[in-house]
């Protein structure tokens, strides 16, 4: 794929440095009357222009890099370049089952293991990151039951610290915050849509002098 389309970008140039060499040729040809020798040498510059140009285009196009390529190099990016990368992802799960998410180099897998109800019939989504993650807290409406496993309330999208599970690492090296929530249970379908949210970057250090 990668392959094909440098060649077609080369080729586009190709032909549009062609089709201009072409067009001062037969510019040339009309604007010029045969006389002697030097028309014939003159015909003779044009063709070697036309060649020249149409190399330079296959040489530039080459040199190109395919739209594709650009596109994955930016997908596969760990974060920002000059600047903090932050993502909101929505991930689906159902009883029994789990998903996938890579994200800023490494593998978040969320698990729902049930949907449970309290005494007073408040529904709870029993998740847990089994990946990417190591141990987390849980804000005051959840309840932990394992290091990375919660009982979680379906959420708001503001002020919803209770009902959350977050973790970060704070280093020289790269800082990185995690918080998940649970943005709608379904019990009919037995299952969940959680709203997760990576930040990572590699920030610079500074220091705070009184």
């Amino acid at each position: 794929m990668t392959h094909d389309s440098g060649f077609q970008s080369g080729h586009v140039l190709e032909v549009l440095f062609g089709a201009v060499a072409l067009v001062i040729a037969l510019l040339t040809w009309f604007a010029i009357k045969p006389a002697d020798l030097e028309y014939l040498l003159l015909i003779a510059l044009t063709f070697i222009v036309v060649i020249v140009a149409m190399s330079i285009g296959s040489w530039l196009g080459s040199r190109i890099p395919p739209s594709s390529a650009i596109a994955a190099d930016k997908a596969s990016s760990p974060y920002l370049v000059g600047g903090p990368s932050v993502l909101l992802l929505d991930v689906s799960c159902e009883v029994g089952g789990f998903s996938e998410a890579k994200i800023h180099h490494r593998t978040y897998r969320f698990v729902l293991h049930a949907i449970t109800k309290t005494k007073s019939g408040e529904l709870r989504a029993d998740i847990e990151v089994t990946n990417g993650t190591g141990p987390l807290q849980g804000g005051a409406k959840t309840t932990q039951k394992g290091i990375a496993r919660f009982l979680m309330p379906p959420s708001r999208q503001f002020q919803s610290e209770a009902e959350s599970i977050f973790g970060f690492d704070i280093s020289h090296l790269e800082t990185r915050l995690f918080v998940l929530r649970v943005a709608h249970i379904n019990p009919n379908a037995k299952s969940v849509i959680l709203r997760a949210c990576f930040a990572y970057a590699m920030p610079p250090e500074t220091e705070l002098k009184s």
